[in-house]
């Protein structure tokens, strides 16, 4: 069983270390020069670089606060509506083996490579009862603006009122 402990980020399998998804993408992305583009903006906008990496920072803190916020949120709705709930082990989150599962959706599901010691948590899976599934991953961002936004999500009329006004 591989167990995920949220606070280091990190999947281990009886005491070996998985790559996560996320570090295994990072790989891939082109490296960036992010002085040079906040030199370069910093001076487009009449700033200090120090004030656009500041900037930055805080955006992505913000960013990142909301996003976790949002996924509770639907991790949260999930389970009202009859998901499965996630088994916790204290502070560390459990696997399961796929095959093993029932047909349904599990929400913050821990899915995992073996052979290649490959590891991720995906917003939500749904097993079918013809034993196929749909892994659902959602990314968020600062377009994610408050509370308000996240209802948006689960509830179109809401979306639609706050046009109308």
């Amino acid at each position: 069983m591989i167990i995920f402990n949220e606070l280091e980020h990190s999947y281990h399998y009886e005491g070996v270390e998985f790559t996560s998804v996320t570090r295994l993408l990072k790989k891939l992305e082109v490296e960036k020069d992010w002085q040079s583009i906040a030199e370069k903006y910093a001076k487009k906008k009449g700033l200090t670089v120090e004030e656009v990496q500041a900037d930055w920072k805080a955006k992505n803190e913000a960013s990142l606060t909301k996003g976790t916020n949002y996924h509770k949120l639907r991790e949260d709705k999930a389970i009202a509506e009859g998901a499965y709930p996630i088994i916790m082990e204290g502070e560390l989150k459990k696997s399961y083996d796929l095959s093993n599962l029932k047909a349904g959706t599990y929400p913050e599901l821990i899915i995992y490579m073996p052979s290649h010691k490959v590891c991720g948590t995906s917003d939500e899976v749904k097993i079918n009862e013809d034993r196929s599934f749909d892994i659902s991953d959602i990314k968020t961002n600062q377009q994610l603006r408050s509370s308000g936004d996240m209802e948006a999500y689960f509830n179109p009329k809401t979306k639609r009122k706050e046009k109308e006004k």
